[in-house]
């Protein structure tokens, strides 16, 4: 009898018998956190992953990426979905295609392993609504460890740090008690520091709009704006404005104002919710009953999965949309009360932006979308323009930072009126620094998150090449040279980075919240783990850069590494040789500086000077 045991999620093996894995069983990890709890036991196994080929891969990204973009737009379903004439899934895209992603991945390959395998017998940890899915029509024996692994959208947890005397940690909460604890703060903010726009002010001046702006790294700019008739008016909707005190002196020290959406609510606008939310809740259980047409839309290769995520869907559906039309209605009202000139995002693609988006087209309000990052422009990633801030849509107009990213857009047909070279306001603090930077003999390690919008950014292997790669520099670094590694984590950790360091190097330092810049201009080398903007970062300091490529992206032809800039790795084979080089040959590390300042001059304009041309720009719109 064949047997095959399937598992997902971190294996407590005290919950399932050790004799299941001494028998001739297929065992077949679905995640990484599998594979890891498998591997640290000695226990031989295979991972899904091996079950797809090219093909089969790109399947799944497309099946993802069109479900995502595209279920809520059924004839027969749309009409449900419409409030103030947007229909609310458009607003999910960006979460949704990971989540349909990690759906998808896992029922073709459990198809995969049905059709090679041929078990009689299934065992799964994590996985029995698919298992029970696929075998409901087959004489296969099933048993089942524990209930399905529920799967989350990206911002459905959010990590709040903590930094306290010697405790430095981060404490994750959902999403429903993050906002809660928002609001509190937005409005002791309020209170104390009178940092809200004045109601009078709002009705009678014209106001610009920032959306969601980081006030640590866009300290130069806040600051920028000069004392004029314009109100400035910062609204952030996911991460609060002010969180320590150097954002709140950073607000404090210039002539911005920051609103929180709640202080919009009034007896009217209370009425309302409760009267459309009674309106969609009505709407929804009406789509809920459409069971033919959600049988049909989400299905992959005649196989309908909808009874696999019916109940999950249902309630992130729900939740998500209340949270839309509670916050619709709050910025109707800002548009109703205030005059605004003008708006100004930086991911034009997020939930609140798309909501805040639809009503200023409404009132045919410009709308400017700031280049924030590093863009991924290899070609293998245009398909995922829909859920990047790359090319404007939705009468937006680009603001990118140099030439490099404006013959991108021109290439891309966007008309050169839509497009606008502002420079980068968040880097003019970094070409201020330039010349002062210095050496302390340490090597920044900087983690940096995958793509998780497709099959190569949720691979195994890919998670196991950043580990490798993690402890292979760490252990080579203290073997062989007098330097001194330390660590930046992500702002959102996902890998368990600091247990694996503490492994290898009890007294390492390793920082998360900490400013990146001053990190990095006191460093000897920056080593990144994965492409990210802090490689420009790195670069405008003039510091010898390695990038490392765990995923299979095809990072190796974006532009600044095809220009030198910056040393990859994208073979692990590759690493030793290509550290030593980074780390002793002085010629090597000389002409990565030199690649590197030609390169930042060609991507960025208005160096030092950004800020100030982006707001004298939005002044005077």
């Amino acid at each position: 009898m064949t047997e095959v045991i399937l598992l997902e999620g971190k294996i407590e093996f005290s919950a399932i018998k050790q004799d299941h894995f001494k028998k001739k069983s297929i065992i077949i990890t679905f995640d990484y956190h599998a594979h890891k709890s498998l591997s640290d036991a000695n226990i031989e196994h295979k991972i899904v992953e091996e079950y797809f080929d090219e093909n089969d891969k790109s399947m799944v990204d497309d099946i993802s990426l069109k479900l995502a973009t595209s279920w809520y737009k059924n004839e027969k379903i749309s009409k449900y979905l419409e409030y103030e004439k947007l229909n609310l899934g458009s607003v999910l895209e960006l979460e949704l295609t990971s989540y349909f992603l990690i759906h998808i991945k896992r029922i073709i390959g459990l198809k995969k392993i049905l059709e090679k395998e041929n078990p009689e017998i299934i065992k799964s940890h994590g996985l029995k609504n698919y298992v029970t899915e696929f075998c409901k029509n087959k004489t296969i024996q099933t048993e089942f460890f524990d209930e399905n692994k529920t799967v989350n959208l990206f911002f459905d947890e959010f990590q709040i740090p903590i930094n306290l005397l010697f405790i430095k940690k981060n404490l994750k909460i959902s999403r429903k008690n993050y906002f809660i604890l928002k609001k509190c703060t937005d409005n002791i903010c309020n209170l104390i520091f009178n940092i809200k726009p004045n109601k009078n002010l709002l009705k009678n001046n014209k106001s610009i709009l920032l959306l969601d702006f980081n006030t640590k790294i866009y300290d130069d700019f806040l600051k920028s704006f000069p004392n004029s008739d314009t109100n400035i008016i910062i609204l952030n909707q996911r991460k609060p404005a002010i969180w320590d005190l150097k954002s709140l002196n950073t607000i404090r020290n210039s002539n911005c104002k920051v609103l929180a959406i709640n202080e919009l609510e009034n007896s009217k606008t209370k009425a309302k919710k409760n009267e459309d939310l009674e309106i969609l809740e009505k709407n929804l259980d009406l789509l809920w009953k459409s069971e033919n047409h959600l049988n049909e839309i989400f299905s992959v290769e005649g196989f309908s999965f909808w009874n696999i995520i019916k109940n999950n869907f249902q309630k992130i559906i729900t939740e998500r949309f209340n949270e839309s039309v509670k916050r619709m209605i709050l910025v109707k009202e800002l548009f109703k009360i205030t005059k605004i000139k003008g708006v100004l995002d930086w991911a034009h693609t997020g939930t609140e932006e798309k909501e805040i988006i639809h009503f200023a087209n409404i009132k045919n309000i410009p709308i400017f979308c700031l280049q924030h990052g590093i863009m991924t422009l290899n070609p293998s990633f245009e398909k995922y323009h829909p859920l990047m801030p790359v090319l404007p849509f939705n009468n937006e107009k680009m603001l990118v930072w140099g030439t490099i990213m404006k013959s991108y857009l021109l290439n891309h047909k966007v008309k050169e009126e839509n497009i606008k070279i502002i420079g980068s306001p968040r880097h003019d603090r970094f070409f201020k620094r330039r010349a002062n930077v210095k050496n302390n003999n340490t090597i920044l390690i900087a983690s940096n998150l995958f793509f998780h919008a497709n099959f190569n950014g949720n691979d195994s292997r890919a998670y196991e090449r950043f580990e490798w790669y993690l402890k292979k520099i760490l252990e080579l670094i203290k073997k062989n040279y007098d330097k001194k590694p330390i660590i930046k984590l992500h702002a959102t950790e996902f890998f368990d980075i600091t247990s694996i360091a503490k492994k290898i190097d009890p007294d390492i330092l390793i920082y998360q919240h900490e400013d990146v810049m001053e990190l990095l201009e006191s460093c000897d080398t920056l080593i990144s783990m994965n492409y990210s903007t802090i490689i420009l970062d790195s670069l405008i300091l003039n510091k010898p850069t390695m990038v490392l490529l765990p995923e299979k992206q095809n990072y190796e032809n974006e532009e600044v590494i095809k220009q030198n800039a910056v040393i990859s790795v994208s073979n692990i084979d590759e690493l030793e040789l290509k550290l030593n080089k980074i780390l002793t040959d002085n010629e090597i590390r000389n002409n990565l500086i030199l690649n590197g300042q030609n390169f930042i001059d060609k991507y960025f304009s208005y160096q030092e000077k950004s800020s100030n041309e982006l707001s004298k720009f939005l002044l005077n719109i």
